[in-house]
């Protein structure tokens, strides 16, 4: 959502983008053995929803230095390489936050984690593929 001159708040429509520029993106080696386990898994169309969603300045062949750690090919990748590089980052990431599940909520004990909420002022929980506070 974002606001609109009056301040009130409007639905943000999502890029459309060539279907050259939509690349499918593989599953990651997780989300491969959760299926074989028959365990809820990534599901492919948020695949679709991360590159749809994406911002430019994540695109630009100006992040290499940022992004060569992870991908040292990443200024020489077309604009839809680059987005099917962001997804599958994005699966692997919440692979490892959350194993792929979407309605995973964590309340962690360790000292530097174990906060109050600044709203609430309840313990903190991470929630969700990316395990956000």
């Amino acid at each position: 959502m974002v606001s609109d001159n009056s301040g009130q708040a409007v639905q943000q429509q999502p890029a459309s983008y060539p279907p050259e520029e939509l690349k499918p993106v593989p599953p990651t080696p997780i989300a491969i053995q959760k299926a074989e386990l028959d365990e809820p898994t990534w599901d492919p169309a948020w695949n679709m929803l991360i590159e749809q969603a994406l911002p430019a300045n994540l695109l630009s062949s100006r992040r290499e230095k940022e992004v060569k750690p992870l991908c040292p090919q990443f200024r020489h990748l077309s604009k839809g390489q680059r987005r099917a590089f962001w997804a599958y980052f994005f699966q692997a990431l919440a692979g490892a936050e959350a194993g792929l599940k979407p309605t995973s909520d964590v309340h962690h004990t360790q000292p530097e984690v174990d906060v109050p909420d600044l709203v609430t002022h309840l313990p903190v929980h991470q929630q969700g593929l990316l395990q956000l506070t």
